[in-house]
């Protein structure tokens, strides 16, 4: 399985971005930023199954 941790690395070695916090009621959630404009290219959230 996938784990947070691997896609921050990935994404840091091939895309040199870290993951952005900004969500204060949500503090695991994860935002993946281009460095050249800052939008979001990726979310790393938490979903639960139903």
């Amino acid at each position: 399985m996938l784990t947070r941790e691997d896609i921050f690395k990935h994404v840091k070695e091939n895309y040199g971005t870290l993951p952005d916090y900004p969500f204060k009621k949500f503090p695991n959630y994860a935002v993946l930023r281009h460095a050249s404009n800052g939008k979001w290219y990726g979310l790393v959230m938490n979903v639960l199954p139903n």
